[in-house]
C-alpha cells in the first residue's frame, strides 16, 4: 500500500490507511507494488497452490489479509470451495477444498 501521502491535514492513521488503500485500488502505487501486480501475483500463487495440491494432497498457505483474499478469489474462480471472504484477523485461516470430479478443481456443474 502506498505511503507517500504528504499533507498537513491531520487525520487518524486508519483514515490515512483507508485513503491510501483506495488510491492504490485505483492505480496509484507510489513506489510500491501496484494493485494490478498484486492480483497477478495472487493468480500465480493460486496456480502454484492448486498444482501442489494435486501432488501433495494437502497444502498450507500462510499469508496476510488482502493477499489471502486475492488468492482465495482465484481459487474459488477455479472451482475450489472455501470462504468468500477469508478473515483478515491475525491467526485466522480459510480452508479451501478442491471440488470433486475434475483435476482442475471444477465440478460438472461449473464446467
Amino acid at each position: 500500500m502506498p505511503t507517500a501521502f504528504r499533507s498537513g491535514l491531520r487525520l487518524r492513521p486508519e483514515i490515512w490507511a483507508g485513503l491510501a488503500r483506495s488510491a492504490w485500488f485505483c492505480g496509484w502505487a507510489a513506489g510500491v507494488e501496484s494493485f494490478k501486480s498484486a492480483r497477478e501475483r495472487a493468480a500465480k500463487a493460486a496456480a502454484v497452490l492448486a498444482d501442489r495440491a494435486k501432488t501433495s494432497g494437502l497444502i498450507v498457505l500462510v499469508g496476510h489479509g488482502l493477499m489471502n483474499i486475492l488468492i482465495g478469489q482465484r481459487l474459488r474462480a477455479a472451482g475450489w470451495r472455501g470462504p468468500l471472504w477469508p478473515s483478515p484477523r491475525h491467526w485466522s485461516f480459510g480452508l479451501y477444498e478442491r471440488a470433486e470430479g475434475r483435476s482442475d478443481g471444477r465440478t460438472a456443474e461449473t464446467a
